[in-house]
């Protein structure tokens, strides 16, 4: 039961967040604009590790930091981090380098308000749900709770977004009888 209602709950919030379009589009602008800045900061000090050839120091560091983390999501990234090499390093701050500048597009997409960037943001979101599920399935954390309702909420108001602009588009076209 209590899931149930927590659905229902997510449910009202994306219905109220979709009242006012401009400004649930400016939300998830925002908050892509923010996760766009964490991604260009990681991505640089990557690259900065990748040219000054610090990537062992840096997993001796990592090492030791890590074993004061009981958060999940964050163990897996160390560990992941841990068993890297140089070319990985590199291939991963390309990555993260281009999940940045897809995230700004998204940002001024959805500030603009414009459909290419509500289908993006739309299927970026539906992407991380299953990985989230699976993360907390292996070990519940609040961190990856709170991601996972954000962009369930994130979906809902994105695909009602989507569904309204085409409901609208269909009742402007001319009808047989007007033409």
């Amino acid at each position: 039961m209590p899931l149930i209602e927590l659905w229902c709950s997510i449910k009202k919030l994306a219905i109220l967040m979709f009242k006012s379009l401009k400004i649930g589009h400016k939300s998830i602008a925002l908050l892509k604009l923010i996760r766009g800045m964490g991604a260009l900061i990681v991505s640089i000090a990557i690259w900065r590790i990748a040219f000054a050839g610090e990537f062992q120091n840096l997993k001796n560091q990592l090492h030791t930091i890590g074993q004061g983390f009981d958060e999940p999501l964050i163990k897996t990234v160390l560990s992941h981090l841990l068993q890297a090499n140089d070319q990985h390093l590199i291939l991963v701050a390309s990555a993260i380098t281009l999940l940045s500048g897809i995230r700004f597009a998204e940002a001024i997409g959805l500030w603009s308000v414009k459909r290419w960037a509500e289908i993006i943001a739309l299927l970026g979101s539906l992407l991380y749900i299953p990985f989230e599920i699976i993360s907390l399935l292996k070990g519940f954390s609040l961190l990856v709770l709170t991601i996972l309702i954000a962009n369930i909420l994130i979906t809902i108001y994105l695909f009602r977004a989507l569904r309204n602009r085409e409901t609208r588009a269909d009742n402007l076209k001319p009808t047989p009888q007007q033409q």
